[in-house]
């Protein structure tokens, strides 16, 4: 793409609008030859992706002598004028080449050419083009010119069209070379093949000499003989490579509960290093991770079982990255056996055990004290140390209320993306809580997001700070809709029907006075905050979707 114009919103800006230009490149290539009409020049004037650009007006100056005048190929009634200073002006064709005929000997001398956009969507250039008047001009184009070349195929094949200028009366051999480069590598030479001036041509050459995947340049070159000046042809072409996925190692747990999928993104070229892999199922996102070294951590937790797969997708960041078939992948669920349920049986009827192994079961009065007392009930990042290496994040992810080390957290560093998650890193707390996030190869940018989920507590969203040894402070879900309850209970006034205090989402249940949406709703919230099965988020967010209104008035419906 040589040039863009986007709109996009930015952060603590006065203005919401700002507009963004992206100023592309554009090249002249050209030769000039003598024969009995005078000095002809050829140019031709294209992008950086090799797309000629029409309607363009050169400007032509000789340097080392004064012609009195010059005129298309066309004709010498398509004369050229001169502006004060001597410079022509010569505007492309549809094809974005020029042919100007000067009368005047201009041997020994060097036409300049130079191009300025006044849109300004190209940055300006200009180029030197030697007369000869010894030899003639060759004009080598790609025809068509190649855009893509997919590094799966074994071979790859471009064509090449020459033409001599004036026409050779005798067939002349040329020896034409083909290289390429790239933004990292030097050039190589992938081929050398001889061709009659005139004459179109199909070279074919092995992908595995390209590098890539992404931008490479392809050079078609002539160094010139006796009879004709030396010339060349460039094309801007995208190397793409087709990225597969496959699961490192089988899933183990359950999806209600959570299971990390560990998930292998690799092409034709190795081990992919960017993009995401995103988790779908009915065609709607559920989860995603960023691919770090060809690998991608996806924290997966689902409620809803009714469907046993869900659909794995590359999501690419860059143009030269195909997304590839997509992945299905079985969800484990664990059936209970009547005798693992026989527990939970003697724990119900032991009226008042809260507390099942391995789940924190707070008590009612203690939960909603603390909440009342406006406990701090948000996540937050602390730094308490900064990075030796300035490089690396690392620290402990823990519950904000009694600091217990929270496993199987999922940290990812995010950047603003027009499509996709726009991970760029990713990382798993372990048992102890413990991570480290290393620093990505893109360019560190300011709007870095730090992303942090676990299965029984509030995401949280914030800031990326500077690298350094984090603390980082989740909030329970059920410590999260208790609050929210009790925000919704001061607005419906049911704290002057308990006395004063906020009363308790099993009060507000029980109470007559109350609609039966607004009871079975808080009878739904008692159960989700005290009850014995953990709080995911999918129903936590069914429960939070059955929120009665409060009009302004106080009055709940």
């Amino acid at each position: 793409m040589c040039a863009l114009w986007a709109t996009t919103s930015l952060l603590r800006t006065a203005r919401a609008d700002t507009p963004i230009r992206i100023t592309g490149s554009a090249t002249i290539e050209g030769s000039a030859s003598s024969g009995a009409r005078g000095v002809e020049l050829r140019a031709r004037l294209f992008d950086d992706a090799s797309h000629s650009i029409p309607g363009a007006d050169l400007k032509l100056r000789v340097r080392g002598s004064h012609p009195s005048g010059a005129h298309s190929c066309a004709g010498r009634a398509s004369e050229l004028l001169a502006d004060t200073d001597g410079v022509f002006t010569a505007r492309t064709d549809a094809a974005g080449a020029i042919c100007v005929l000067f009368a005047d000997s201009i041997e020994r001398s060097q036409i300049e050419i130079g191009f300025t956009d006044p849109s300004g969507l190209y940055a300006p250039t200009t180029t030197l083009i030697p007369t000869d008047s010894a030899r003639g001009a060759l004009e080598i184009v790609f025809s068509p010119v190649p855009s893509t070349i997919p590094l799966e195929s074994a071979q790859a094949r471009v064509t090449l069209r020459t033409r001599a200028h004036p026409t050779l009366e005798q067939p002349v051999l040329l020896g034409l070379t083909l290289s390429v480069t790239s933004d990292k590598t030097t050039k190589h030479q992938l081929l050398e093949h001889p061709a009659l001036a005139g004459e179109s041509l199909e070279l074919t050459f092995a992908t595995r000499e390209l590098p890539g995947p992404g931008p490479l340049t392809l050079s078609a070159e002539f160094a010139g003989n006796e009879t004709l000046g030396s010339a060349h042809a460039t094309a801007r072409v995208e190397a793409t490579a087709r990225v597969q996925l496959a699961l490192i190692a089988s899933l183990n747990g359950d999806v209600r509960d959570g299971v990390h999928v560990r998930v292998r993104a690799s092409s034709c070229r190795g081990a992919v290093p960017t993009g995401s892999v995103e988790a779908r199922l009915r065609g709607t996102s559920v989860a995603s991770a960023a691919v770090v070294n060809g690998v991608a951590d996806i924290w997966l937790q689902l409620d809803d079982t009714r469907e046993r797969s869900v659909e794995l997708r590359y999501a690419p960041d860059t143009t030269w990255w195909i997304s590839g078939s997509p992945l299905e992948v079985e969800l484990p669920i664990t059936r209970a056996t009547p005798w693992q349920r026989l527990p939970w049986m003697l724990a119900l009827l032991a009226l008042g055990a809260w507390l099942v192994a391995g789940w924190r079961r707070p008590q009612r009065a203690a939960v909603l004290r603390a909440v009342t007392a406006r406990e701090k009930l948000e996540g937050g990042v602390d730094v308490v140390a900064t990075s030796e290496d300035g490089r690396t994040w690392s620290g402990k992810v823990v519950d904000r209320h009694d600091q217990t080390p929270i496993a199987g957290a999922l940290i990812n560093a995010t950047l603003p993306a027009f499509s996709g998650s726009g991970a760029v890193a990713s990382t798993t707390s372990d048992a102890e809580g413990l991570f480290e996030l290393a620093e990505w190869s893109a360019p560190r940018a300011a709007e870095v997001t730090l992303e942090v989920r676990a299965p029984w507590h509030t995401p949280l969203v914030a800031p990326l700070p500077r690298p350094g040894k984090l603390v980082i402070s989740l909030v329970s879900r059920r410590r999260t809709l208790l609050a929210r309850f009790i925000e919704w209970a001061s607005r419906a006034g049911h704290a002057r029907h308990a006395g004063g205090r906020e009363p308790t989402p099993g009060e507000v249940g029980l109470a007559s006075r109350v609609a039966p949406p607004v009871s079975e709703w808080a009878r739904a919230v008692d159960e989700a905050a005290f009850g014995p099965e953990p709080l995911s988020e999918g129903k936590e967010q069914s429960v939070v979707a059955r929120e009665p209104n409060v009009t302004k008035d106080g009055r709940a419906n």
